[in-house]
Formats: structure tokens, C-alpha cells, sequence
């Protein structure tokens, strides 16, 4: 599907996972520490120019499109992404 979402998704370290996209291109992503604690790690797509950490995410750290960042128990955050065609 070129535009949707999923919901529900489960990672590793109790995190649930919803994800939206538009024009096969990333747009939000929900994240909830279920159980568990300890850092997130979340691989963003290529062509991201900005991420914005909306909720109780703390960031740790950027590199390599690798974003690094503490979510406690029972806390959730929304990635908003914008990539080079969301210009």
C-alpha cells in the first residue's frame, strides 16, 4: 500500500510499535514501552532530513540514522518524520 498505517506491533525490549506512511514514504511512528527499560534504538529511513520527539521520549543520540533514545515503563512518544520530498 502506498499510503496506511499498523498498529500493535511488538520489538524487542516491550516496546509496541504503530507506524503511518505516505506515498510509500514514513511519516509517524508511535512508540510505547510496554515492559522493560533501557535504550531504543530506531533505524530511520534514508532520506530523512528531521525527526521531532513528541511525549516522554529522551534522546541520546543520532548517528548513523540510528536514533538513540530512553523511553521509561509505561511511557510513549510520536516520531514525526519529514524526509527530502516532504520539502
Amino acid at each position: 500500500w502506498v499510503t496506511g498505517s499498523v498498529s500493535g506491533l511488538r520489538a524487542r525490549g516491550g516496546i509496541e510499535v504503530s507506524v503511518s506512511w505516505n506515498d510509500g514514504r514514513l511519516t509517524s511512528a508511535r512508540l510505547r514501552r510496554v515492559w522493560g527499560e533501557g535504550e531504543v534504538r530506531v533505524m530511520l529511513p534514508p532520506d530523512t532530513d528531521t525527526v521531532k520527539i513528541r511525549g516522554e521520549g529522551e534522546l541520546l543520540g543520532l548517528e548513523d540514522r540510528i536514533l538513540r533514545m530512553r523511553l521509561p515503563k509505561g511511557g510513549a512518544c510520536t516520531l514525526l518524520v519529514a524526509t527530502g520530498t516532504d520539502r
